[in-house]
């Protein structure tokens, strides 16, 4: 499909739109099964979110390693392309079917920030290699081989930890982020340091378990088998020459929204490997009443960069042909001031790290917030009457229902009411619950797929699935009790710093 390989940007077109969701393909065969899941810390490839692609502008994901590796195959480039590109100390890397970070490491090699460390761990048949390190004084990227008995590819073993970046004395100065790429038999770690570094760092392996995608038979669905091996490892890096190239700008920008969402600009990083933006939220005012527990796992913004060019305006965030973010950092709410921290870095090739004049301007945001709004279905009437759910600018209707067997629990019934709507707001972090005509609640899970239109409403094909109902239910309330709601109206932007000249340019121009 794509004889030279994909752009930089593809990997990731539709991650924002997705990240939070995942799909079960179920015995019933027709119907796919979105969860609300939240931010997890949890190391994944990008592989199942360039297949979405091919599914036109249809948002499906899912989770089967097999079916990942089988679509991201597609998309591989030839090992022959890759080889005659290269130059002789690069090939090593031909690896990679994604070359995304090439231009980093072609980068970071002469600079002397990549290392290749003897880490090799083996137990009960699992193994792990360290294939090398590229760090600089942003972020640290450990790509490893990992493989089981079988000699296959462990899809994110240590997705529940197992890597610390610290100094010599043990204190933790990174923090797990989410890289985006896509590769063949390897995998990366990605950690953003988030405390002054060090002139020495130490990265420590010791899991007390790992996770093994399985096949389970009696389901028919993959599940993530925990496996105890003895993976404990150590080395040491010198820091000294990373935090030569850096150009770093501390920020003063501070923004609310009329609603609430305190936005504020930190710290501005440039390094051969890319600009590092860090920003914190917070809430205040109405979104602080209404927001979620969890809503630092949730919240999205979308944004645009403005640059030297005009005539590209370079959008990030939230809708699909956007560009990507190539690390991600996995927020965390700050228990003892409510912050929010949030580090973007851009992809090299879309945005330099050379590149000067740069504006950044906020277009919007979406948070799950709590408002209830329920509808009133009479069962018997429904095919020729169809239900009409209207509330925050979404419009659902529900045209019919059916009814069928748990095809978990044995003696369990689950209520399936077919709907289409148009969306204003997201789907995915959308909470609902049913009620019968005796107050009795029942848990709802959506099912379904959409399409983006392009005023950024979305059109949706769905099923709200009720487990556990009466099979001769006559009367039934749906109510949304949380509605993932999209705000645009805000008005900021501002304008990064800029430079006279880079530590690494400088180095070039000495040689």
């Amino acid at each position: 499909m794509f004889s030279q390989g994909t752009d930089t940007d593809f990997t990731q077109k539709v991650m924002q739109s997705l990240e939070e969701v995942e799909m079960d393909y179920s015995k019933q065969g027709s119907h796919q099964r979105w969860k609300r899941a939240k931010q997890r810390r949890r190391m994944i490839t990008a592989a199942a979110a360039v297949s979405l692609i091919v599914m036109g502008s249809s948002l499906l994901a899912w989770k089967q390693p097999d079916l990942i590796r089988q679509v991201s195959s597609i998309f591989s480039l030839q090992p022959q392309t890759i080889e005659e590109s290269l130059p002789p100390e690069l090939k090593a890397w031909t690896e990679m079917s994604d070359l995304s970070w090439l231009e980093d490491y072609k980068k970071s090699k002469p600079l002397g920030l990549v290392q290749t460390p003897k880490i090799k761990v083996e137990d009960k048949g699992y193994s792990f290699e360290i294939v090398n390190v590229m760090v600089d004084s942003s972020r640290i990227v450990i790509t490893a081989k990992q493989t089981g008995p079988d000699g296959k590819e462990l899809q994110s073993p240590l997705e529940d930890g197992g890597l610390q970046v610290t100094d010599l004395e043990g204190n933790v100065i990174a923090s797990l982020a989410r890289g985006i790429n896509m590769m063949d038999g390897l995998e990366e770690y990605v950690f953003i340091f988030d405390q002054t570094v060090p002139d020495r760092i130490l990265v420590t392996g010791n899991p007390e378990y790992i996770r093994e995608s399985v096949d389970n038979q009696e389901t028919g669905r993959f599940e993530r088998k925990q496996v105890e091996v003895d993976w404990d490892f150590r080395f040491q890096i010198d820091m000294k020459k990373a935090k030569q190239f850096e150009h770093r700008d501390i920020l003063d920008a501070k923004y609310t929204t009329p609603e609430g969402l305190v936005v504020s600009m930190e710290q501005m990083i440039r390094t051969p490997n890319g600009i590092r933006l860090d920003m914190g939220f917070k809430l205040k005012d109405m979104l602080a009443s209404k927001a979620t527990a969890d809503w630092g796992d949730d919240l999205h913004i979308w944004y645009h960069l403005e640059t030297d060019q005009p005539q590209k305006i370079l959008r990030f965030g939230d809708g699909i042909g956007r560009h990507s973010v190539k690390i991600q950092g996995l927020p965390t709410v700050n228990e003892d001031n409510g912050t929010l921290p949030w580090s973007e870095t851009w992809y090299t090739g879309t945005v330099p790290p050379e590149t000067k004049n740069i504006r950044f301007v906020l277009d919007g945001y979406s948070l799950p917030v709590k408002d209830e709004a329920a509808v009133h279905i009479n069962m018997e009437k429904l095919e020729q009457t169809p239900v009409v759910f209207e509330h925050e600018g979404d419009q659902i209707t529900i045209t019919g229902s059916s009814m069928e067997k748990d095809a978990v629990k044995s003696n369990g019934n689950v209520l399936r009411l077919h709907a289409k709507g148009r969306y204003t707001n997201n789907v995915t972090r959308d909470q609902w619950i049913a009620l019968d005509s005796n107050g009795e609640e029942y848990p709802v899970e959506i099912e379904g797929s959409g399409s983006a239109n392009e005023d950024g409403t979305a059109e949706w094909i769905m099923d709200f699935v009720v487990a556990g109902v009466d099979p001769n239910l006559s009367e039934l309330t749906l109510k949304r009790t949380v509605v993932d709601k999209r705000f645009t109206d805000v008005n900021w932007a501002v304008d990064l710093p800029s430079y006279t000249s880079l530590p690494w340019e400088s180095l070039a121009e000495n040689k």
